[in-house]
């Protein structure tokens, strides 16, 4: 599997805010690449076992809905579920879903593949903003220490190190695949 090496992205500078970051990353977006042959090429290669936990991929982040199809032949495949509550990290309440209602995510999950508007070499990744992810992830992490949060985006949204600030909440990815590769975060 090859291994792949950050970029530089136009107007991403050392310094800047998530808010920042947001703005120039989402003025620039691109459909999203296929990543799906690295994402399953990665859980075979980690010797990875079920259950997995997902996402249903938005036009513009890397595209693993094939990996997913293959996952959920194999064993359990976790999706997130996100209420309509307000948008408080503190306050909003997320799930995973193995079937049609909101339940919590298995302790035996072994890998969750994480969408992401940018991530940066230290493993740090840059959401949205609303809080969905940092919650489960931080959730997720704490319950089960020995699950493998695999960051999965773009390859030209794959920044150098240090470009993304990382706040208390922040969980950092252990891997991060894009359509070209993977890289292990140490």
């Amino acid at each position: 599997m090859q291994t792949v090496k950050p970029r530089h992205f136009p107007g991403v500078v050392s310094g800047m805010t998530k808010a920042e970051l947001r703005r120039i990353l989402r003025s620039q977006l691109i459909s999203g690449p296929d990543g799906s042959s690295v994402a399953l090429k990665l859980i075979d290669s980690l010797g990875l076992k079920p259950p997995f936990a997902s996402y249903h991929p938005l036009w513009h982040e890397l595209n693993v809905q094939e990996a997913n199809n293959m996952m959920l032949q194999r064993g359990d495949l976790w999706f997130p579920i996100i209420s309509s509550a307000p948008r408080d990290i503190n306050a909003m309440p997320i799930g995973f879903s193995l079937g049609y209602g909101p339940r919590e995510l298995g302790p035996n999950v072994t890998a969750v593949y994480v969408p992401a508007l940018a991530i940066d070499a230290a493993g740090t990744r840059l959401g949205h903003g609303g809080g969905w992810y940092d919650r489960a992830l931080g959730h997720i992490h704490q319950t089960n220490p020995g699950a493998l949060f695999i960051g999965c985006v773009p390859s030209q949204r794959f920044l150098p190190a240090g470009l993304i600030p990382r706040d208390s909440h922040d969980v950092a990815m252990h891997f991060i695949a894009t359509e070209v590769g993977v890289a292990c975060v140490s």
